[in-house]
């Protein structure tokens, strides 16, 4: 019985490292493709980079706009503010 368990056990061992192996040589003609691991991890930053500088393009646009929406609301406030003013001046006591 022992043996039949250290034999199961043996028989997993070894489909177990063929997949790791057939892995290994899937993920190394991968990097092979874009000219192996230490190109992979190049492009890999230089994607990040990109992505944060496209992010911080839009966070500049995102704060141009709400500069502008801010001076159009003050300037708006301040309309109101003299209309106010003229309104009461009008009002007799």
């Amino acid at each position: 019985m022992a043996q039949g368990a250290q034999a199961s056990a043996l028989q997993r061992t070894g489909v177990a490292a063929t997949l790791a192996s057939r892995a290994m040589a899937g993920l190394n003609a991968a990097t092979a493709f874009v000219g192996g691991p230490a190109s992979a991890a190049l492009m890999a930053g230089a994607g990040a980079v990109a992505y944060f500088a496209m992010q911080s393009t839009q966070a500049e646009e995102a704060t141009r706009l709400h500069e502008t929406a801010m001076r159009d609301f003050g300037t708006a406030v301040d309309g109101s503010t003299d209309k106010l003013r003229d309104m009461t001046e009008e009002v007799p006591l």
